[in-house]
């Protein structure tokens, strides 16, 4: 099933859009003694030695949060979990952040909120936001790691890294570690993933991980040919 088109810029957002972005000031790291260990933790923390958080291809933050709920509620299936109006919808505050993402991230910014209004006087709501990382803050599989987007409605969410290096050595580094991560799942159930080769298309390369549509890209940044673009993410 295809994504809808955003068509209508919803508002009033809770806050201008301008105003949106946020210097943010990183929260001291807590001394090596003070932080217990966590078994079986799924993401590395920041490298004590560099102060350089090393990520993994599916680690991401959460931008943003329904102003209605005191938990965060990102693609969640809960009935009524996702903000159904722009003004519900507020960029995550400094403090909601984990300290591992606090620590790196110098800039938060909501870019958009849109709702597209159907006829039967039903509607879907979507977003972007970002994070720009402080400089050598972030690497990705030893890459730097520019930025991040996050482009979500209740029923998708695409998550894009930009990446420090060009398309060439996004795809020495990146692509073999997803193709190597598809296995699993591919000798599980090969019906919704029938391959682990990423496939290229006018240049950007693509491979399916499962369902919901979820995709794994590889890409050349538009903006800038020095830089390259990961995007994971999926939707109904």
């Amino acid at each position: 099933m295809s994504l809808p088109r955003i068509s209508l810029l919803c508002a009033p957002l809770l806050c201008a859009l301008a105003a949106c972005s946020a210097d943010v000031t990183p929260a001291p790291a807590p001394a090596p003694a003070a932080t217990p260990a966590t078994a079986g933790a799924a993401v590395p923390a920041t490298d004590a030695a560099s102060s350089t958080l090393k990520i993994q291809p599916e680690d991401f933050p959460s931008l943003a949060s329904n102003e209605a709920l005191t938990q965060l509620a990102i693609f969640s299936t809960g009935m009524g979990d996702f903000p159904q109006r722009c003004d519900q919808l507020r960029l995550v505050k400094q403090d909601e952040l984990s300290p591992r993402w606090s620590a790196v991230i110098a800039k938060l910014s909501l870019t958009s909120c849109t709702r597209e209004a159907y006829d039967d006087g039903s509607g879907y709501l979507s977003y972007a936001a970002s994070a720009t990382f402080k400089p050598g803050a972030v690497t990705l599989l030893d890459l730097p790691v520019l930025r991040y987007d996050e482009d979500a409605g209740e029923m998708h969410i695409l998550r894009t890294y930009v990446i420090d290096a060009p398309l060439q050595q996004l795809l020495q580094t990146l692509r073999p570690r997803i193709e190597k991560d598809c296995e699993p799942t591919h000798r599980v159930n090969p019906s919704a993933v029938p391959t682990c080769t990423m496939e290229a298309d006018d240049g950007t390369w693509r491979l399916t991980l499962g369902e919901l549509n979820t995709t794994a890209t590889l890409a050349a940044d538009p903006d800038n040919p020095a830089h390259s673009l990961y995007s994971y993410g999926g939707g109904d």
